[in-house]
Formats: structure tokens, C-alpha cells, sequence
């Protein structure tokens, strides 16, 4: 099984893999419980260098989603017009962050409501307002709250 993962810190360089299987087979030709010892040490340092490169892109697209929602924020804090506060360019980018971003922005919603509607159905597909709760902002706000639970975002 391989196991292939890309490191979120853009100083890095390319993407890294993990071939967990070439690590069994080295373990099954090699045979000694010294040998196995090495190979599970190995397979236990590529597993804790990918979960530690998970948390570094977590804090990155955190970082970014902070620095564009400001920036969203401020450039369209006045317009009466939602479809025209989606549009800014702040707001796609943030799109483009994609599914690692979901947590945050359901975050976002609880601590600092504001339009993030059209971003999670975008990111994700999915749209769990029913129609008769559009333009309540509590409401929709539970509504993917619940979404964010049954799913594994909060």
C-alpha cells in the first residue's frame, strides 16, 4: 500500500512519498526481529512526519483563510448585495483552499457569523439549508453546524 502525501510548506519543495509496501516487503526478505525492529521504526517515523506535515498545512490554510476572510471582510463590509460580497476575489481564493478548509470556516460561522454559505456548498457539494430557513442566519448557521458533525468537521 502507498501511502502518498504533499508537505503544505512551500519551502519543501515537491511532494514526498511513502511506500509502505516496499517496507513490508524489506521486512518479510529480511526476517531477523532486528531488522523488523528497524523497518517498524522507519514505518513509525514516515507515519509521524506525515501526521506532523498535516498539522503544518493545517496552521498554513488556517493562516490564509484568516488573512482572506480580512481581507473579504473589509473590502465588502459595506455592500448590500451578497451575490456582490461573493464575488470579490478574497472569497474565491478562499474557495480554492478547498476541503481542508471546511473546520475552519464552520469555526468561523460560530465565533464571527457571516456569509460563508455559498464557500461550504462550493467546497463541498452540498447544501443542508432547507429552502423555508434561507435568510434566517441562525438557522442556517445550525443547519451546517449539524452538517459539520455528522460529517467529521467539528
Amino acid at each position: 500500500m502507498s501511502v502518498a502525501y504533499t508537505d503544505c510548506n512551500p519551502c519543501k519543495g515537491s511532494p514526498s512519498t511513502i511506500d509502505l509496501l516496499s517496507l513490508e516487503r524489506e521486512n518479510i526478505s529480511l526476517g531477523s526481529s532486528d531488522d523488523s525492529d528497524v523497518i517498524q521504526k522507519q514505518g513509525d517515523e514516515a507515519v509521524n512526519h506525515y501526521l506532523e506535515s498535516k498539522t503544518v498545512c493545517r496552521d498554513l490554510v488556517k493562516q490564509l483563510f484568516e488573512r482572506y476572510a480580512s481581507e473579504w471582510e473589509d473590502a465588502t463590509s459595506l455592500y448590500s448585495s451578497i451575490s456582490e460580497r461573493i464575488k470579490h476575489e478574497a472569497y474565491k481564493k478562499i474557495i480554492h483552499l478547498g476541503d481542508d478548509i471546511v473546520s475552519v470556516i464552520l469555526e468561523r460561522l460560530l465565533e464571527k457569523p457571516d456569509y460563508w454559505f455559498d464557500a461550504l456548498t462550493s467546497i463541498t457539494g452540498q447544501d443542508p439549508i432547507p429552502e423555508e430557513y434561507y435568510g434566517d442566519l441562525g438557522r442556517m448557521i445550525s443547519c451546517w453546524m449539524v452538517w459539520g458533525r455528522e460529517n467529521g468537521y467539528i
